[in-house]
């Protein structure tokens, strides 16, 4: 009977006991692993598929809340205050999404 070494665990394997999807695994490593990625998925948030550009965010973030400020009629429209406020969001609002995705 031949036999083969898993790669995760070390044990000799008859290679009945081998997964096909992954010849160098064992069957049970397999599962013990797929157990494993099933519940961090059901417990994870879903991670982003793409690299999330942090300082594109603060901009958009910030242009928002310039254009909420001027539009609500009960501020002073001083620009620099503005300005300033709408990035001290933007700074606050990215800290909090970086810790959702970080």
């Amino acid at each position: 009977m031949e036999t083969r070494k898993c790669t995760v665990c070390g044990k000799e394997k008859p290679l009945s006991e081998m997964s096909k999807s992954y010849p160098k695994r064992c069957k049970e490593c397999v599962a013990e692993h797929t157990r494993l990625v099933r519940q961090r998925a059901k417990n994870n948030v879903a991670e982003p598929t793409s690299k999330i550009d942090w300082e594109q965010r603060r901009y958009e973030i910030a242009i928002r809340a310039m254009v909420a400020m001027i539009d609500n009629k009960k501020i002073n429209n001083n620009a620099r205050l503005i300005a300033l406020n709408a990035v001290e969001i933007a700074n606050a609002m990215v800290k909090e999404l970086k810790g959702l995705f970080v």
